[in-house]
């Protein structure tokens, strides 16, 4: 099983690389799991926070619960990708240390 996560900033062609990426494995006889961007997710779901408003503590709170989600998720279809006993890739769009970006060192 191999993961392969795809990163870069807004508009840099993520979502056309990811698509091209898991059709070209696909028809290459791989079985394809596709991550979804947690971060994305949360907003859909409503989870949309202003992170400026946030003292240094909280922020590194919030981050580290999109850290721990997108850990679970991409073990999740890890875990899948092993049972479904074939050759698989695990495409994961972003990956755990993108919310680094969004924290200072301090």
């Amino acid at each position: 099983i191999y993961k392969i996560a795809i990163t870069g900033g807004p508009c840099a062609g993520k979502s056309t690389s990811l698509q091209k990426i898991h059709d070209d494995l696909t028809q290459k006889g791989f079985r394809v799991f596709s991550v979804p961007e947690i971060p994305t997710m949360v907003v859909h779901a409503g989870g949309m926070i202003l992170m400026a408003k946030f003292n240094i503590q909280e922020r590194i709170k919030f981050q580290s619960l999109l850290i721990r989600f997108q850990m679970y998720a991409e073990d999740y279809f890890t875990k899948l990708a092993e049972m479904s006993k074939s050759p698989a890739i695990v495409l994961c769009d972003r990956g755990t240390v993108d919310p680094a970006a969004y924290v200072s060192k301090e």
